[in-house]
């Protein structure tokens, strides 16, 4: 896995030698860019609307075929309702990862409605 770091440390020492730059220590920076850009991605990002979550409730999350179910969820709830007060009560876990999705199980902490969405993306581990 190419990191931060490597990429800083080969800019670093090209810069050290800057007079010198020639165009192939260039595009080697370059693709490192790159190959680092493209390992950092997300595999996939979506959104879906919950609305009113009533006591606990499961979703299934699709989306099209990854090449793994090796991966986490970064997500967020967005309140869509006037009454943001209602819509923090909310409590969330993913689980059941597979390569065309994943289940999220939600919590109401007060009986009061909802109306929220549920923003995600799928990162590699």
């Amino acid at each position: 896995m190419i990191s931060y770091e490597n990429v800083q440390d080969k800019i670093n020492l090209n810069l050290a030698d800057f007079s010198n730059i020639i165009p192939a220590k260039h595009r080697e920076v370059e693709q490192l860019l790159l190959d680092y850009i493209t390992e950092n991605l997300p595999l996939y990002k979506g959104s879906v609307a919950i609305g009113d979550v009533v006591g606990d409730q499961v979703f299934n999350i699709t989306f099209p075929a990854l090449p793994t179910n090796l991966y986490y969820v970064v997500g967020s709830i967005k309140s869509n309702s006037t009454n943001f007060d209602a819509d923090n009560d909310v409590i969330w876990v993913w689980r059941e990862a597979t390569t065309t999705g994943f289940k999220i199980a939600l919590r109401e902490v007060s009986g009061v409605p909802q109306n929220i969405t549920f923003y995600y993306e799928i990162k590699k581990i």
